[in-house]
Protein backbone atom coordinates (compact mmCIF):
# COMPACT_ATOMS: atom_id res chain seq x y z
CA UNK A 1 0.00 0.00 0.00
CA UNK A 2 1.39 3.36 -1.05
CA UNK A 3 2.01 5.78 1.78
CA UNK A 4 1.32 9.45 1.89
CA UNK A 5 3.99 12.02 2.67
CA UNK A 6 5.69 11.11 5.95
CA UNK A 7 8.60 12.71 7.80
CA UNK A 8 11.99 11.04 7.39
CA UNK A 9 12.80 9.57 10.79
CA UNK A 10 14.85 6.66 12.09
CA UNK A 11 11.63 5.05 13.31
CA UNK A 12 10.19 5.12 9.83
CA UNK A 13 13.47 3.82 8.40
CA UNK A 14 13.42 0.85 10.80
CA UNK A 15 9.72 0.19 10.24
CA UNK A 16 10.19 0.06 6.48
CA UNK A 17 13.17 -2.26 6.93
CA UNK A 18 11.09 -4.59 9.10
CA UNK A 19 8.44 -4.74 6.36
CA UNK A 20 10.85 -6.58 4.05
CA UNK A 21 9.67 -10.18 4.08
CA UNK A 22 12.17 -13.05 4.19
CA UNK A 23 15.27 -13.33 6.34
CA UNK A 24 17.70 -13.83 3.44
CA UNK A 25 16.33 -10.83 1.57
CA UNK A 26 16.21 -8.61 4.65
CA UNK A 27 19.79 -9.39 5.62
CA UNK A 28 20.98 -8.97 2.04
CA UNK A 29 19.38 -5.54 1.72
CA UNK A 30 20.84 -4.47 5.05
CA UNK A 31 24.36 -5.60 4.10
CA UNK A 32 24.07 -3.72 0.80
CA UNK A 33 24.27 -0.46 2.76
CA UNK A 34 28.02 -1.11 3.14
CA UNK A 35 28.33 -0.09 -0.51
CA UNK A 36 28.47 3.44 0.89
CA UNK A 37 32.13 2.60 1.59
CA UNK A 38 32.75 2.39 -2.16
CA UNK A 39 31.21 5.84 -2.59
CA UNK A 40 33.44 7.25 0.14
CA UNK A 41 36.64 5.61 -1.16
CA UNK A 42 35.94 6.91 -4.67
CA UNK A 43 34.63 10.32 -3.65
CA UNK A 44 37.50 11.94 -5.53
CA UNK A 45 36.19 10.48 -8.79
CA UNK A 46 32.43 10.62 -8.34
CA UNK A 47 32.27 14.06 -6.73
CA UNK A 48 35.13 15.80 -8.52
CA UNK A 49 33.94 18.97 -10.27
CA UNK A 50 36.89 20.90 -11.79
CA UNK A 51 35.87 23.51 -14.33
CA UNK A 52 38.39 22.19 -16.85
CA UNK A 53 37.83 18.68 -18.20
CA UNK A 54 41.58 18.10 -18.43
CA UNK A 55 41.86 18.39 -14.63
CA UNK A 56 39.17 15.82 -13.87
CA UNK A 57 39.62 12.07 -13.25
CA UNK A 58 38.72 9.97 -16.28
CA UNK A 59 35.06 8.96 -16.54
CA UNK A 60 32.68 8.16 -19.38
CA UNK A 61 31.14 11.56 -18.69
CA UNK A 62 34.22 12.89 -20.48
CA UNK A 63 32.80 11.58 -23.73
CA UNK A 64 29.34 13.04 -23.15
CA UNK A 65 30.63 16.50 -22.27
CA UNK A 66 33.13 16.55 -25.14
CA UNK A 67 30.44 15.50 -27.60
CA UNK A 68 28.06 18.11 -26.20
CA UNK A 69 30.67 20.82 -26.71
CA UNK A 70 31.43 19.60 -30.22
CA UNK A 71 27.74 19.43 -31.20
CA UNK A 72 28.03 23.09 -32.17
CA UNK A 73 30.83 22.26 -34.62
CA UNK A 74 31.60 19.04 -36.49
CA UNK A 75 29.13 16.34 -35.41
CA UNK A 76 30.12 13.96 -38.20
CA UNK A 77 33.70 14.11 -36.93
CA UNK A 78 32.64 12.60 -33.60
CA UNK A 79 32.34 9.23 -35.34
CA UNK A 80 35.99 9.30 -36.41
CA UNK A 81 37.93 7.65 -33.54
CA UNK A 82 41.04 9.76 -34.16
CA UNK A 83 39.15 13.06 -34.15
CA UNK A 84 37.05 12.14 -31.12
CA UNK A 85 39.87 10.82 -28.92
CA UNK A 86 41.91 13.93 -29.74
CA UNK A 87 39.38 15.90 -27.68
CA UNK A 88 40.74 14.36 -24.48
CA UNK A 89 44.40 15.42 -24.61
CA UNK A 90 46.27 12.40 -23.23
CA UNK A 91 43.13 10.66 -21.95
CA UNK A 92 42.33 8.79 -25.14
CA UNK A 93 40.61 5.49 -25.84
CA UNK A 94 36.97 6.64 -25.77
CA UNK A 95 34.64 6.29 -28.74
CA UNK A 96 31.42 8.02 -29.75
CA UNK A 97 28.89 5.27 -30.50
CA UNK A 98 25.54 7.05 -30.16
CA UNK A 99 23.13 8.24 -32.88
CA UNK A 100 23.00 12.00 -33.60
CA UNK A 101 19.70 12.24 -31.72
CA UNK A 102 21.62 11.78 -28.47
CA UNK A 103 23.15 15.22 -28.95
CA UNK A 104 19.71 16.84 -28.84
CA UNK A 105 19.62 15.90 -25.16
CA UNK A 106 23.31 16.47 -24.42
CA UNK A 107 24.06 19.77 -26.18
CA UNK A 108 22.82 21.98 -23.28
CA UNK A 109 25.57 20.46 -21.10
CA UNK A 110 28.11 21.74 -23.60
CA UNK A 111 27.09 25.28 -22.74
CA UNK A 112 28.62 24.91 -19.27
CA UNK A 113 32.16 24.25 -18.03
CA UNK A 114 32.84 20.58 -17.28
CA UNK A 115 32.47 20.87 -13.50
CA UNK A 116 29.16 22.76 -13.65
CA UNK A 117 27.74 20.33 -16.21
CA UNK A 118 28.78 17.38 -14.07
CA UNK A 119 27.15 18.85 -10.95
CA UNK A 120 23.89 19.08 -12.90
CA UNK A 121 24.30 15.48 -14.09
CA UNK A 122 25.02 14.11 -10.58
CA UNK A 123 22.08 15.94 -8.99
CA UNK A 124 19.70 14.90 -11.76
CA UNK A 125 20.92 11.29 -11.63
CA UNK A 126 20.53 10.95 -7.86
CA UNK A 127 17.14 12.67 -7.91
CA UNK A 128 15.88 10.49 -10.75
CA UNK A 129 17.07 7.33 -9.05
CA UNK A 130 15.55 8.31 -5.71
CA UNK A 131 12.16 9.17 -7.22
CA UNK A 132 12.09 5.95 -9.26
CA UNK A 133 12.97 3.80 -6.25
CA UNK A 134 10.44 5.61 -4.02
CA UNK A 135 7.67 5.08 -6.58
CA UNK A 136 8.54 1.44 -7.27
CA UNK A 137 8.59 0.55 -3.56
CA UNK A 138 5.46 2.61 -2.81
CA UNK A 139 7.30 4.85 -0.38
CA UNK A 140 9.51 2.35 1.43
CA UNK A 141 12.26 4.61 2.79
CA UNK A 142 14.73 1.83 3.56
CA UNK A 143 14.54 0.31 0.07
CA UNK A 144 14.78 3.77 -1.49
CA UNK A 145 18.01 4.48 0.41
CA UNK A 146 19.29 0.98 -0.39
CA UNK A 147 18.64 1.64 -4.08
CA UNK A 148 20.42 5.00 -4.09
CA UNK A 149 23.42 3.37 -2.35
CA UNK A 150 23.20 0.10 -4.30
CA UNK A 151 26.02 -1.51 -6.31
CA UNK A 152 24.13 -0.60 -9.48
CA UNK A 153 23.99 3.07 -8.47
CA UNK A 154 27.69 3.06 -7.62
CA UNK A 155 28.54 1.59 -11.05
CA UNK A 156 26.61 4.39 -12.79
CA UNK A 157 28.05 7.27 -10.78
CA UNK A 158 31.61 5.92 -10.70
CA UNK A 159 31.78 5.48 -14.48
CA UNK A 160 29.91 8.72 -15.20
CA UNK A 161 27.17 7.17 -17.30
CA UNK A 162 23.58 8.14 -18.21
CA UNK A 163 22.03 4.75 -17.50
CA UNK A 164 19.72 6.00 -14.74
CA UNK A 165 17.71 7.96 -17.28
CA UNK A 166 17.47 5.13 -19.78
CA UNK A 167 16.40 2.64 -17.10
CA UNK A 168 13.74 5.13 -15.97
CA UNK A 169 12.54 5.60 -19.56
CA UNK A 170 12.15 1.85 -19.98
CA UNK A 171 10.43 1.45 -16.61
CA UNK A 172 7.92 4.24 -17.22
CA UNK A 173 7.38 3.16 -20.81
CA UNK A 174 6.57 -0.45 -19.98
CA UNK A 175 4.42 0.28 -16.92
CA UNK A 176 2.29 2.87 -18.71
CA UNK A 177 1.86 1.16 -22.08
CA UNK A 178 -1.90 0.71 -21.53
CA UNK A 179 -2.78 3.30 -18.88
CA UNK A 180 -0.84 6.28 -20.31
CA UNK A 181 0.06 5.26 -23.86
CA UNK A 182 1.22 8.70 -25.04
CA UNK A 183 3.65 9.02 -22.12
CA UNK A 184 4.78 5.45 -22.75
CA UNK A 185 5.39 6.11 -26.44
CA UNK A 186 7.36 9.28 -25.73
CA UNK A 187 9.57 7.35 -23.31
CA UNK A 188 10.21 4.63 -25.87
CA UNK A 189 10.91 7.25 -28.53
CA UNK A 190 13.68 8.70 -26.35
CA UNK A 191 14.90 5.18 -25.54
CA UNK A 192 16.03 5.00 -29.19
CA UNK A 193 18.96 7.21 -28.12
CA UNK A 194 20.36 3.88 -26.88
CA UNK A 195 18.66 1.53 -29.36
CA UNK A 196 20.12 -1.67 -27.87
CA UNK A 197 17.67 -1.26 -24.99
CA UNK A 198 14.62 -1.22 -27.25
CA UNK A 199 14.88 -4.58 -29.00
CA UNK A 200 11.98 -6.09 -27.03
CA UNK A 201 9.80 -2.97 -26.98
CA UNK A 202 7.92 -3.83 -30.22
CA UNK A 203 7.15 -7.33 -28.89
CA UNK A 204 5.89 -5.89 -25.59
CA UNK A 205 3.68 -3.27 -27.25
CA UNK A 206 2.28 -5.62 -29.89
CA UNK A 207 1.39 -8.44 -27.51
CA UNK A 208 -0.32 -6.00 -25.14
CA UNK A 209 -2.19 -4.28 -27.97
CA UNK A 210 -0.74 -0.91 -27.04
CA UNK A 211 -1.44 0.70 -30.41
CA UNK A 212 -1.51 4.31 -29.18
CA UNK A 213 1.85 3.80 -27.49
CA UNK A 214 3.26 2.39 -30.74
CA UNK A 215 2.01 5.45 -32.61
CA UNK A 216 3.42 7.84 -30.00
CA UNK A 217 6.79 6.06 -30.04
CA UNK A 218 6.97 6.22 -33.84
CA UNK A 219 6.05 9.92 -33.91
CA UNK A 220 8.55 10.76 -31.15
CA UNK A 221 11.34 8.87 -32.89
CA UNK A 222 10.59 10.51 -36.22
CA UNK A 223 10.50 13.93 -34.56
CA UNK A 224 13.90 13.37 -32.93
CA UNK A 225 15.42 12.21 -36.22
CA UNK A 226 14.03 15.16 -38.18
CA UNK A 227 15.19 17.70 -35.59
CA UNK A 228 18.66 16.11 -35.53
CA UNK A 229 18.89 16.32 -39.32
CA UNK A 230 17.87 19.98 -39.21
CA UNK A 231 20.40 20.69 -36.45
CA UNK A 232 23.39 18.57 -37.50
CA UNK A 233 22.80 17.72 -41.17
CA UNK A 234 22.47 14.43 -43.03
CA UNK A 235 26.24 13.98 -42.95
CA UNK A 236 26.03 13.27 -39.20
CA UNK A 237 23.67 10.35 -39.84
CA UNK A 238 25.82 9.15 -42.74
CA UNK A 239 28.83 9.08 -40.41
CA UNK A 240 26.83 7.23 -37.75
CA UNK A 241 25.65 4.50 -40.13
CA UNK A 242 29.16 4.17 -41.52
CA UNK A 243 30.48 3.64 -37.99
CA UNK A 244 28.03 0.76 -37.47
CA UNK A 245 30.00 -1.44 -39.84
CA UNK A 246 33.37 -0.26 -38.60
CA UNK A 247 33.86 1.19 -35.11
CA UNK A 248 30.74 -0.41 -33.59
CA UNK A 249 31.42 -3.86 -35.02
CA UNK A 250 35.06 -3.91 -33.95
CA UNK A 251 34.21 -2.80 -30.43
CA UNK A 252 31.28 -5.17 -29.93
CA UNK A 253 33.31 -8.13 -31.20
CA UNK A 254 36.32 -7.27 -29.01
CA UNK A 255 36.99 -9.26 -25.84
CA UNK A 256 38.42 -8.69 -22.37
CA UNK A 257 35.95 -6.11 -21.03
CA UNK A 258 35.50 -6.84 -17.33
CA UNK A 259 32.31 -4.81 -16.97
CA UNK A 260 30.48 -5.77 -20.17
CA UNK A 261 27.96 -8.47 -19.27
CA UNK A 262 26.55 -10.11 -22.39
CA UNK A 263 26.05 -13.70 -23.50
CA UNK A 264 28.47 -13.11 -26.40
CA UNK A 265 31.19 -11.89 -24.02
CA UNK A 266 30.61 -14.80 -21.63
CA UNK A 267 30.87 -17.36 -24.43
CA UNK A 268 34.02 -15.82 -25.88
CA UNK A 269 35.74 -15.70 -22.50
CA UNK A 270 34.86 -19.36 -21.92
CA UNK A 271 36.04 -20.25 -25.41
CA UNK A 272 32.74 -22.01 -26.05
CA UNK A 273 31.70 -20.33 -29.29
CA UNK A 274 32.83 -17.92 -31.95
CA UNK A 275 29.34 -16.96 -33.06
CA UNK A 276 28.83 -13.36 -34.10
CA UNK A 277 27.22 -10.99 -31.64
CA UNK A 278 24.46 -10.28 -34.17
CA UNK A 279 23.48 -13.96 -34.38
CA UNK A 280 23.57 -14.41 -30.60
CA UNK A 281 21.45 -11.28 -30.18
CA UNK A 282 18.93 -12.46 -32.77
CA UNK A 283 18.51 -15.81 -31.02
CA UNK A 284 18.29 -14.17 -27.58
CA UNK A 285 15.66 -11.66 -28.70
CA UNK A 286 13.64 -14.45 -30.29
CA UNK A 287 13.64 -16.48 -27.08
CA UNK A 288 13.07 -13.43 -24.86
CA UNK A 289 10.22 -12.17 -27.02
CA UNK A 290 8.60 -15.60 -26.94
CA UNK A 291 8.74 -15.59 -23.14
CA UNK A 292 6.97 -12.22 -23.00
CA UNK A 293 4.28 -13.44 -25.42
CA UNK A 294 3.81 -16.64 -23.39
CA UNK A 295 3.45 -14.70 -20.15
CA UNK A 296 0.90 -12.40 -21.77
CA UNK A 297 -1.15 -15.31 -23.09
CA UNK A 298 -1.17 -16.81 -19.60
CA UNK A 299 -2.72 -13.58 -18.35
CA UNK A 300 0.26 -11.73 -16.86
CA UNK A 301 -0.41 -8.17 -15.75
CA UNK A 302 1.43 -5.16 -17.13
CA UNK A 303 3.67 -4.91 -14.01
CA UNK A 304 4.56 -8.61 -14.34
CA UNK A 305 5.37 -8.16 -18.03
CA UNK A 306 7.44 -5.11 -17.12
CA UNK A 307 9.56 -7.18 -14.73
CA UNK A 308 10.19 -9.74 -17.48
CA UNK A 309 10.88 -7.08 -20.12
CA UNK A 310 13.44 -5.26 -17.96
CA UNK A 311 15.30 -8.48 -17.10
CA UNK A 312 15.19 -9.71 -20.69
CA UNK A 313 16.47 -6.34 -21.93
CA UNK A 314 19.58 -6.91 -19.85
CA UNK A 315 19.98 -10.47 -21.12
CA UNK A 316 19.32 -9.86 -24.82
CA UNK A 317 21.08 -6.51 -25.33
CA UNK A 318 24.17 -6.85 -27.53
CA UNK A 319 25.87 -4.19 -25.43
CA UNK A 320 25.18 -4.19 -21.69
CA UNK A 321 27.54 -3.05 -18.93
CA UNK A 322 27.39 -3.20 -15.14
CA UNK A 323 26.56 0.51 -15.20
CA UNK A 324 23.32 -0.48 -16.98
CA UNK A 325 22.38 -2.79 -14.09
CA UNK A 326 19.55 -0.55 -12.93
CA UNK A 327 17.35 -2.34 -15.48
CA UNK A 328 17.88 -5.44 -13.33
CA UNK A 329 17.51 -3.83 -9.90
CA UNK A 330 14.38 -1.94 -10.97
CA UNK A 331 12.92 -5.27 -12.08
CA UNK A 332 13.84 -6.87 -8.75
CA UNK A 333 12.22 -4.10 -6.70
CA UNK A 334 9.06 -4.14 -8.84
CA UNK A 335 8.85 -7.91 -8.50
CA UNK A 336 9.20 -7.77 -4.70
CA UNK A 337 6.71 -4.92 -4.40
CA UNK A 338 3.88 -7.05 -5.75
CA UNK A 339 5.10 -10.41 -4.41
CA UNK A 340 6.99 -9.73 -1.18
CA UNK A 341 6.83 -13.31 0.12
CA UNK A 342 9.24 -15.56 -1.77
CA UNK A 343 10.96 -18.93 -1.26
CA UNK A 344 14.47 -18.81 0.17
CA UNK A 345 16.10 -19.74 -3.16
CA UNK A 346 14.32 -16.86 -4.95
CA UNK A 347 15.37 -14.46 -2.19
CA UNK A 348 18.95 -15.69 -2.57
CA UNK A 349 18.99 -15.14 -6.33
CA UNK A 350 17.67 -11.57 -5.91
CA UNK A 351 20.36 -10.81 -3.31
CA UNK A 352 23.07 -12.22 -5.62
CA UNK A 353 21.90 -10.19 -8.61
CA UNK A 354 21.66 -7.07 -6.41
CA UNK A 355 25.36 -7.35 -5.51
CA UNK A 356 26.53 -8.58 -8.95
CA UNK A 357 27.52 -5.19 -10.44
CA UNK A 358 30.11 -4.58 -7.71
CA UNK A 359 32.03 -7.74 -8.67
CA UNK A 360 34.15 -6.20 -11.48
CA UNK A 361 35.41 -3.55 -9.04
CA UNK A 362 36.69 -6.11 -6.54
CA UNK A 363 37.27 -9.24 -8.67
CA UNK A 364 39.58 -10.67 -11.29
CA UNK A 365 38.69 -8.79 -14.43
CA UNK A 366 36.91 -10.31 -17.40
CA UNK A 367 36.97 -13.82 -15.92
CA UNK A 368 33.99 -12.85 -13.78
CA UNK A 369 31.79 -11.99 -16.78
CA UNK A 370 30.44 -15.55 -17.30
CA UNK A 371 29.69 -15.83 -13.57
CA UNK A 372 27.81 -12.51 -13.48
CA UNK A 373 25.86 -13.43 -16.62
CA UNK A 374 24.85 -16.76 -15.05
CA UNK A 375 23.63 -14.91 -11.96
CA UNK A 376 21.54 -12.71 -14.26
CA UNK A 377 20.14 -15.79 -15.99
CA UNK A 378 19.48 -17.37 -12.59
CA UNK A 379 17.36 -14.46 -11.38
CA UNK A 380 15.40 -14.56 -14.67
CA UNK A 381 14.68 -18.26 -14.06
CA UNK A 382 13.69 -17.53 -10.44
CA UNK A 383 11.41 -14.64 -11.32
CA UNK A 384 9.90 -16.41 -14.34
CA UNK A 385 9.11 -19.50 -12.28
CA UNK A 386 7.00 -17.29 -10.02
CA UNK A 387 5.43 -15.10 -12.69
CA UNK A 388 4.50 -18.08 -14.87
CA UNK A 389 2.99 -19.94 -11.94
CA UNK A 390 5.58 -22.72 -11.82
CA UNK A 391 5.96 -22.36 -8.03
CA UNK A 392 2.25 -22.83 -7.48
CA UNK A 393 1.59 -19.16 -6.68
CA UNK A 394 -0.11 -18.51 -10.01
CA UNK A 395 -0.22 -15.44 -12.20
CA UNK A 396 -1.79 -12.12 -11.42
CA UNK A 397 -4.34 -11.64 -14.13
CA UNK A 398 -4.28 -8.60 -16.37
CA UNK A 399 -6.40 -5.84 -14.85
CA UNK A 400 -5.25 -2.79 -16.80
Amino acid sequence: MERGIEPITFGRFKRDFDEIEGGVLRRGMFVSLVIVVFFIVNIGTIFSFPLERSLAPVQDYFAFHAAAENSFNDVAGLYDPEIFTALFDEKNGMLWLYPPTMLLVLFPFGLFPYGVAKVIWVIASCAGLGVAAYKITKGNLFLTVAMVLSPAAFAVLFTGQLSIFFACLALVGFLNAKSRPILSGICFGFLTLKPQFGLLVPVFLLCTGSWRAIFAAAVTTLFLVMVSIAAFGLEAWAAFFSSLSQTHTDYVQSVGHSGRITLADALRILGVAELSTALITLLSVGIGGSLIVLARRLGASIPDLTVLALLLTAITAPYFWVYDWLFVTFAALLFLRDRPTQPVWVQGMIVLVWFAPIAPYVGSGANLVPVIWLVLLGVLVAVSSVLLGLTGRGLRRQTI
